[in-house]
């Protein structure tokens, strides 16, 4: 670069060389070009700087054969004598290596990339507005800090610090120091690129000769997490050849962490570059003798200036700690300054109180400050409510189903009763049950003691003797707690505490994190001094807890390593004075309380039952119910489930409307994975989602992380459950996958239905169905895990919507995640899947059949039946047609026929009976009407003459009314109204019958007028 930067001000000029002075020995220097195809160089000399204008022709150009020199560690490569020369006192080199452990900023050659996993894959599937942008992850950048370089990460966002080295020699390595505090919510990896960007190093390379000999598979290492304030160490071998390093962190999406656990890297070391030109000075605080590799940090109470060769010890009343950059005056010893110490119970009920100066000392010690307290013995410290002596120096809690009673020895709770446990710490003599403690600092030196707080008494101290920008850790653990003490209320947690502080920017924080998915939630802060203070939280999430405090004394966030500054905020502290906490399932317990479900002496229960407190005894749940695990009461199973063995479990078989739509999904039963698209961040780093699906089930999924050891993929941090979800990282092939981040997705199925307003079918709305929802409705099969979190209070659920589908396959490869929401979730807490597949459609019931009759062949005939197009057929083609009986005659025709001759038959009936009844009329006509020879010709209108009158009067006829021998008398007797016809009819035939005797011819030829007035008679 000086070379090109000379020559272009040369001609910028308009000089010659023959018009400029010649360079002195000490106007120039000297300048190598790159390597190039012939294996050589030129050494070129130059002016010192580019504005002295003077010719290096005393000194030209040099050809240099061969580019692999290589100087050892401790000497560098002389330009000017073309050979490798001792680096002097007070300098370093390294050789052919390049470290970097001095971060006042980021070191030429790095660089950082920061991307958010919302950008990954298609950018329309990240239209949520939770999702984070690139501005909102500026916080997730590597910083330097001085002694190291940090990084601290956002939900959501990824940032990457790249390194790009030249290895020269056939094999070259790299070196570097991390902490990585354990979290499942943040990943942290390291990888090498080579110059196409893939990954060039085989997982031999990465990991050693521990690899099978198998293949070389390209891999991505994923590195363990510290404990504490520990510092971790990797080396991988690299090739030959041009590569990047790429150190990332990555912040899961739904997954929220704030507690200060942040990446750190503090030095790297890459050999088998090209060699040094020059040794390297050391820094202030080190020192180094001639030809050395390192600088020697200073021991305890010297210091030394930069380039020194060696460190100078301080004059005994002031003091350093080792890499110090000058001492400091001692300040006068206090109480504060020591540490008290109990020891072992002796078998008279006492023990020793002994005392040490925190280490290491830099208080002064003289007959004006405080002295170090002697050995005393005091009484053996009391435990804790709820436990008893275990041994001489520790306490513990008693067996299951006992409580610790007034004489300090375990006893039983009675029947239906049992322990009422709680975490309840009164002194901090003794380290508590289930308690933790440290101190995480930048050095070694930070902390006064590993623990980090002290046990004092009455109180529990953050401690004193630390550097100002250590991190201290307190916790309480407990695995959950009993039922509900209140609508949304598991237990509370109550403590009282101060802050003594100098510094205005000490802090205590208030933390909950869930063992189980590690999210870890920020309740409450406390900034600069406060008096004494009590502060309850009520617990609202039923699960395996910690509960956390965090005590600094500056500001952790712009801080950089303050070891080389004098301390000023030492005697800044926190103190707890007490913690109580109720309703737990586990810690101490000092008497008894009705049953809850749980301990030995209210498992007598049986399946099914619960004790009743009122009754005192065990109490059978309704039908369809099951104890509920959480409050050990009854509770209803969800719909289209049934109370099995205790659980509510579906068979697969789910019927809705009243029993009129029935779904049969037992070819499903089973264990099912599913994989998500792949998405791309733009960092790179490639990955998906699988959910493991446990399906009409009883028995869970399981769902672990793996690491690369060695030749050895295992898995750790496993999780179970109806519904689980990992995320699995994808290296060079599609096989090498590393699978990080799992966690229970559904817990337990708590109902099947059908649409309504579930979020489910609004997520869902733009895929549309192949047959109409009111014909074959969605199934949502509903799933929750039960440990809520301050991110999803409710905890998390997933809800998988069936679909009818006839143009699907069977399998899970159809799995659908909402288009807004690739990840299959927007807002980290309901997941949302959909699967399309046949067996989701009704099965056909009668009322979905349409029949087809065939024609009649040979007396027989077949019957079609045709189900409709939005069901699912269960019957065989042969069960689907039916062969019946019939006759050749059309069936309507023989309808035709039999009501023809039915009508025949009722017309034939109706003609006979007209028939007699004419015959009978007229046998009584004749009796009525006879001719002129006695037989009365009598015609009546039938309307006029009642039967009975004629029938009446025929007997009497019979019975007297009978003409004389000479045909002149006629006796009639007619009562009823017809007799009056009767009567005049006589006197005309009785007047006829006298002109005919006395005038036959004449009559004769008046007959026919006396027929005339017989009709008008008879009209009459």
């Amino acid at each position: 670069m000086f070379i090109s930067g000379f020559v272009v001000m040369f001609l910028q000029h308009g000089i010659t060389w023959a018009q400029l002075a010649v360079c002195s020995e000490n106007d120039i220097k000297f300048e190598i070009t790159q390597c190039d195809k012939d294996n050589g160089f030129w050494r070129v000399a130059v002016p010192v700087n580019e504005s002295l204008l003077c010719s290096p022709s005393s000194k030209p150009p040099l050809r240099v054969h061969g580019c692999d020199t290589f100087c050892p560690a401790g000497h560098y490569y002389s330009v000017e004598a073309l050979e490798c020369s001792p680096c002097k006192a007070g300098t370093y080199s390294s050789g052919n290596a390049q470290i970097y452990d001095d971060w006042p900023e980021i070191p030429s050659g790095f660089s950082t990339q920061m991307t958010t996993l919302a950008n990954s894959g298609r950018s329309s599937l990240f239209t949520d507005s939770r999702l984070p942008s690139l501005s909102s992850c500026s916080k997730t950048t590597w910083t330097p800090r001085g002694d190291y370089i940090s990084m601290q990460g956002e939900e959501g966002c990824m940032s990457r610090l790249l390194l790009e080295v030249d290895i020269l020699q056939q094999t070259g390595s790299v070196d570097f120091e991390y902490q990585f505090p354990e979290s499942g919510t943040t990943m942290f990896t390291f990888n090498v690129l080579s110059s196409d960007c893939r990954t060039g190093l085989s997982q031999k390379a990465l990991l050693g000769d521990a690899i099978s000999k198998s293949g070389s598979t390209p891999v991505r290492i994923f590195l363990d997490p510290t404990t504490r304030n520990s510092w971790a160490a990797v080396k991988t071998d690299l090739p030959k050849g041009k590569h990047t390093l790429v150190w990332t962190g990555i912040s899961m999406i739904g997954q929220q962490d704030s507690s200060r656990k942040s990446i750190r890297i503090r030095k790297v070391q890459v050999s088998g570059v090209n060699y040094s030109r020059s040794c390297t000075v050391c820094p202030a605080g080190t020192s180094s003798p001639s030809g050395s590799s390192t600088c020697q940090e200073c021991p305890m109470n010297h210091v030394s200036a930069k380039g020194s060769g060696s460190c100078r010890a301080c004059p005994e009343s002031q003091y350093a700690l080792p890499g110090f950059l000058q001492c400091f005056d001692r300040p006068p010893c206090t109480e504060k300054d020591y540490l008290r110490k109990i020891g072992p119970c002796q078998s008279d009920g006492q023990g020793d109180l002994s005392f040490k100066w925190i280490e290491p000392m830099i208080c002064k010690e003289d007959s004006s400050t405080s002295k170090l307290p002697a050995t005393i013995r005091i009484p053996c410290p009391k435990c804790a409510p709820g436990t008893v002596r275990y041994n001489a120096t520790a306490c513990t809690v008693c067996d299951e189903g006992q409580f610790a009673g007034q004489q300090g020895t375990c006893q039983a709770c009675p029947s239906g009763t049992d322990p009422a446990f709680k975490y309840e710490i009164t002194s901090w003599n003794l380290v508590p049950y289930h308690f933790d403690s440290f101190c995480w600092s930048n050095s070694d030196l930070g902390c006064g003691k590993d623990t980090g707080w002290q046990l004092d008494g009455d109180k529990l101290l953050s401690g004193y003797g630390h550097e100002d920008d250590v991190l201290l850790v307190a916790q309480l653990f407990t695995a959950g707690f009993r039922k509900k003490i209140s609508s949304d209320v598991y237990g509370q947690l109550t403590f009282e505490f101060d802050l003594s502080c100098k510094s205005p920017e000490c802090q205590l924080d208030f933390l909950l994190e869930d063992t189980t998915s590690y999210e870890t939630v920020k309740v409450k802060t406390w900034i600069g001094p406060q008096s004494r203070t009590k502060f309850e939280f009520p617990v609202t999430q039923n699960s395996s807890l910690a509960f956390t405090w965090t005590f600094t004394k500056i500001n952790m966030q712009g801080a950089q390593l303050t070891s080389t500054k004098a301390r000023q905020f030492g005697q800044d502290v926190a103190r707890i004075f007490g913690i109580n906490l109720t309703n737990t399932i586990d810690g101490g317990a000092d008497k008894c309380q009705p049953c809850a479900g749980s301990g030995s002496q209210c498992r007598r229960c049986g399946p099914g039952q619960v004790w009743d407190t009122e009754l005192t005894n065990c109490r059978t749940c309704p039908p369809n119910h099951v104890v509920s695990e959480h409050d050990a009461s009854c509770v209803p199973c969800g719909e289209n489930l049934v109370a099995e063995n205790g659980k509510c479990e579906t068979n697969c078989r789910v019927s809705f409307l009243g029993g009129k739509k029935h779904y049969d999904l037992t070819p499903l039963k089973g264990f099912h994975t599913v994989r998500t698209q792949h998405f791309f961040p733009s960092g790179g780093e490639e990955y998906y989602h699988v959910f493991n699906i446990s399906l009409c089930e009883t028995s869970p999924v399981v769902c672990a992380n793996t690491a690369h050891q060695g030749s050895l993929v295992t898995s750790k941090n496993s999780v179970s459950g109806l519904i689980c979800r990992t995320t699995h990282l994808v290296g060079d092939q599609s096989s090498n996958t590393t699978a990080v981040h799992s966690f229970v997705a559904g817990k337990e199925l708590t109902h099947i239905s059908t649409p309504d307003e579930d979020a489910t079918g609004k997520v869902f709305a733009g895929v549309p169905p192949e047959i109409a929802s009111s014909l074959a409705p969605d199934l949502y099969w509903h799933y929750r895990a039960i440990v809520p979190t301050s991110k999803c209070p409710t905890g998390k659920t997933t809800t998988i919507a069936m679909r009818c589908s006839k143009n699907s396959t069977d399998d899970w490869s159809n799995l659908l995640v909402p288009s807004e929401c690739a990840e299959g979730t927007c807002d980290g807490c309901n997941y949302h899947l959909m699967w399309p597949t046949i067996y989701a459609c009704p099965v056909c019931g009668p009322e979905d059949y349409t029949t087809v009759r065939g024609e009649c062949i040979s007396s027989q005939q077949k019957i079609y039946y045709h189900s409709n197009f939005y069901c699912r057929e269960t019957n065989s083609s042969a069960d689907l047609i039916k062969v019946v009986r019939c006759h050749s005659v059309p069936y309507s025709v023989q309808v035709l026929i039999v009501v023809l001759v039915g009508l025949g038959v009722l017309l034939t009936v109706v003609l006979a009976i007209f028939y007699k009844k004419g015959k009978k009329f007229e046998q009584r006509y004749t009796k009525l009407v006879q001719d002129a020879s006695g037989v009365v010709h009598l015609q009546l209108p039938e309307s006029c003459v009642d039967e009975h009158d004629l029938d009446s009067g025929q007997d009497q006829m019979d019975n007297g009314g009978t003409f004389d021998e000479d045909g002149g008398h006629f006796d009639l007797q007619i009562k009823t109204p017809s007799q009056t016809i009767f009567t005049k009819v006589k006197k005309a035939i009785t007047k006829n019958s006298k002109r005919t005797l006395s005038n036959p011819i004449r009559d004769r030829k008046d007959y026919g007028g006396s027929r005339n007035e017989e009709n008008e008679l008879l009209a009459e």
